[in-house]
């Protein structure tokens, strides 16, 4: 297992004035009353959570994550003994035109093995959880 630590990263992002204002763009410029959705801050759901998480909700600064994870066969072969499962994590933050841009994509563990991880994924998730907590 790999593990590429998330701090360093966002750290990286705040310290540039610029990055910094993006990533509280969806708590000034995204507030808009039609019932279009442009952007997950519009959303039923980013609402509920605020309201059942106010101390989290107070900061717009605080960052907002998804966590992807897919197996993937690295030698493209049908038959393969060898997996690699990447775990990337998406900010919720930035401009919708900016979430899937390479720079702000975070692989934060990327695990091989030789068979799949099935129920066990939780495992190679702990470093990202601890971390998330220290945040």
């Amino acid at each position: 297992m790999w593990y590429l630590a998330v701090t360093d990263l966002l750290r990286r992002i705040f310290l540039n004035p610029k990055e910094a204002t993006l990533m509280t763009w969806w708590d000034d410029d995204c507030k808009v009353d039609d019932d279009v959705i442009a952007h997950l801050a519009d959303g039923s759901q980013w609402h509920d959570f605020d309201t059942n998480n106010l101390l989290f909700s107070l900061d717009p600064r605080n960052v907002r994550f998804t966590l992807s994870i897919d197996g993937m066969n690295p030698f493209n072969k049908r038959m393969s003994n060898h997996i690699t499962w990447p775990v990337i994590l998406t900010m919720y933050n930035i401009p919708t035109w900016l979430w899937q841009k390479r720079k702000y994509l975070f692989l934060t563990v990327l695990v091989s093995g030789p068979q799949q991880l099935g129920f066990d994924m939780d495992v190679f998730l702990e470093p990202v959880m601890e971390e998330f907590e220290k945040l």
